[in-house]
């Protein structure tokens, strides 16, 4: 039996292979009803692709999903499972990951292998920075579409937007989804610093609040 779920996958050329063997047969294990793969064939950030999937979705959850990633086999269960008995607010939620960098890949941190947790939803934590990365399980009447004139960041953006519409997150304590560093990612190679303040700009934050 399928679950509700629509997973949008936005997808570069030069991870072809790697979505093919690895990370849409992860997807598929999970049996969601329906996966939209977009391949970035006109320019524009995996932010704008994200909300090309979204807008043909037809389930009533979206998960969005990397094309280096390969996801647990209950992955999209347990986060379903948590997400609908999740207390009364709660539109969105995330889970923990491990990271693997592969030789070429950038790392988190200095570590080649390391997890990555989010941070526990709490209004506090979301005006700090990103509490999660944008592979969220979320009620599709609930998503307000990725900012796609973002450089980096739109995770950030995401829950700062869902927190001001009244929208709480939660996490799902349990690695339950695997990024393969294949190569230098686009926002590795962006000014932080940058996108930091632009994404405080447009939710009217001082710099460093």
């Amino acid at each position: 039996m399928s679950l509700p779920i629509s997973v949008v996958i936005p997808h570069v050329q030069s991870r072809k292979d790697f979505l093919r063997r690895f990370c849409l047969p992860s997807v598929e294990a999970n049996k969601p009803a329906e996966i939209l793969v977009e391949p970035n064939s006109g320019g524009g950030t995996g932010a704008h692709w994200r909300n090309v999937g979204a807008s043909k979705a037809t389930q009533p959850f979206l998960f969005f999903c990397d094309d280096d990633i390969i996801l647990a086999v209950d992955c999209l269960e347990k986060l379903l499972h948590a997400l609908v008995w999740a207390p009364q607010g709660v539109r969105y939620c995330y889970c923990d990951l491990m990271s693997i960098s592969l030789p070429g890949g950038h790392q988190f941190g200095d570590q080649p292998v390391a997890i990555c947790k989010g941070a526990e939803w709490t209004p506090h934590d979301v005006r700090r920075g990103s509490v999660c990365s944008s592979m969220i399980l979320i009620e599709r009447d609930a998503f307000p579409g990725f900012d796609g004139t973002l450089e980096q960041l739109d995770d950030w953006d995401l829950c700062l937007t869902l927190l001001e519409r009244g929208a709480r997150g939660l996490r799902v304590p349990e690695v339950l989804l695997y990024a393969f560093y294949l190569d230098q990612g686009v926002s590795n190679r962006r000014n932080i610093v940058k996108s930091v303040h632009a994404v405080q700009r447009k939710h009217g934050m001082k710099p460093g609040a």
